[in-house]
């Protein structure tokens, strides 16, 4: 899920944080590793946050699929949902 990043905050503690690359900046549980937040360098007022590390993340359905021209060959996705090979841009 992406959200504007000037409303995002956490309810409890403070995560750690991993570069992966150059322009991504990952964030996770000290605790237990689960992946949290996902920031991009060209999207510097987003944050995308993984939709299962949330307590009630059942509100938050999918509307779409990205990066489908990514995917593995054994995922089948099961719902008519618009898809899209990489980005929706």
């Amino acid at each position: 899920m992406t959200f504007g990043a000037a409303g995002f905050g956490l309810v409890d503690g403070e995560p750690a944080e991993y570069a992966s690359s150059r322009q991504v900046l990952r964030s996770f549980c000290r605790h237990c590793g689960t992946a949290l937040t996902y920031r991009h360098s060209a999207f510097p007022d987003e944050i995308d946050v993984m939709t299962l590390s949330l307590d009630e993340p059942a509100p938050f359905a999918p509307r779409h699929h990205l990066w489908v021209g990514e995917r593995l060959p054994w995922i089948v996705i099961g719902d008519d949902l618009p898809r899209y090979a990489a980005d929706r841009e």
